[in-house]
């Protein structure tokens, strides 16, 4: 089973989201425990091995990094879809 972590910007990120947003964001990373079987994932591009992206509530992102090796998913950033190229550090 695949272990999902989160980071302190992350934390942050969830903090900013007004609550039906947060309660969405929680279910998404929630899902991600059953990877790479999600729903709504997508590789990123530019990025290298495996950085991801999921989707949920039509325009937001979890945006996170895979290690297969330890079986970690680490969730890096919640962003908006507008947002999303352009805020990803």
């Amino acid at each position: 089973m695949i272990t999902v972590n989160t980071t302190q910007k992350t934390q942050r990120d969830l903090a900013k989201l007004d609550k039906m947003v947060r309660i969405a964001a929680y279910q998404a990373m929630q899902q991600l425990e059953d990877f790479p079987q999600v729903t709504e994932i997508e590789p990123l591009k530019g990025q290298g091995l495996g950085w991801w992206r999921k989707k949920f509530k039509k325009d937001w992102r979890l945006i996170f990094f895979v290690d297969e090796v330890t079986e970690v998913i680490t969730v890096i950033q919640i962003i908006h879809r507008k947002n999303e190229y352009k805020d990803f550090n």
